[in-house]
């Protein structure tokens, strides 16, 4: 992997990539840029976990059944709220937790050191595409009220599985274990851990027609021609077995296609880094 090369990033092409500080701090996740005041500004976002009173429909439901009152099990919710206060009924609630984003900040373009993508191939086979962006400043750790790390604090623990990033060649992949050469230690960073899994389309739509699930079969062949693409990637597997549910067929045929999932034997792809090149070890790892 050479040097960094410089390119520009559509709107789309940025969306939810990680936005990382220069003390390896994740600060939050890119939800847009915007033009104002002649200078263009990012906006970051996060998400959290947030608890919220929803009315407890079933509690609620047989409460009024209890009074004697007839309501549909299909009933909609405010029909029951509506029938619970013109009986006098307490209105039952429940605590139920969700997901919530909220703007993390906003700031201008120039605190951007580099923006770089890289595709991984983790132990499952599947693919992950890894979007970040790296601050020159310190952000998150003034957000934190965090102390700059002078030295990095090395351990096995306090590495294994992050994300590796370079000043100089942007993102390298996910830190592995230590390793040693000529008179120094550094750490493996992988950029693929398997073989990639694909659907093997061409053998399952052969065996489809082999057990007569013939209309079946030449309706798959329309999603994909066997012929022309005769291995699916895996990240079609899940728009195959809609395509199943909604065709409403026998457990069989999901067996079928479970067994024309297939993995490419690969041997791992990885890098070493040198731990003297190492400069910060957080919450993402920063290399030279």
């Amino acid at each position: 992997m050479g040097e960094l090369v410089e390119r520009f990033y559509s709107k789309d092409e940025l969306k939810n990539a990680l936005i990382v500080d220069s003390e390896g701090l994740i600060y939050g996740f890119l939800e847009d840029y915007f033009v104002e005041g002649g200078r263009v500004y990012i906006k970051a976002y996060v998400t959290v976990e947030a608890e919220e009173l929803y009315v407890d429909y079933e509690k609620l439901f047989q409460a009024i059944r209890k009074r004697g009152v007839e309501v549909s099990e299909n009933a909609p919710l405010e029909i029951l709220v509506s029938t619970a206060r013109e009986l006098g009924l307490d209105i039952p609630y429940r605590r139920a937790s969700k997901r919530i984003r909220l703007v993390k900040g906003i700031f201008p373009v120039e605190e951007v050191k580099w923006i770089s993508s890289a595709t991984f191939v983790k132990e499952t086979g599947e693919e992950e595409k890894k979007t970040v962006v790296l601050l020159k400043t310190p952000r998150e750790a003034k957000y934190r009220g965090a102390r700059k790390q002078k030295e990095p604090v090395l351990s096995e623990e306090s590495i294994r599985g992050k994300l590796v990033v370079s000043l100089s060649k942007g993102v390298l992949g996910y830190a592995g274990e230590l390793v040693v050469g000529f008179g120094r230690a550094g750490l493996r960073v992988y950029r693929k851990l398997g073989g990639r899994k694909y659907v093997n389309w061409l053998k399952f739509i052969t065996e489809l027609r082999r057990r007569r699930f013939v209309d079946l079969a030449e309706k798959l062949a329309e999603y994909a021609d066997p012929y022309k693409e005769s291995k699916l990637p895996l990240s079609k597997l899940s728009e195959v077995e809609e395509i199943l549910r909604n065709e409403k067929v026998s457990e069989e045929v999901f067996q079928l296609l479970q067994g024309s999932v297939y993995s490419e034997a690969e041997e791992p792809v990885y890098r070493d880094v040198p731990l003297d090149s190492i400069l910060k070890i957080r919450e993402v790892i920063i290399v030279e």
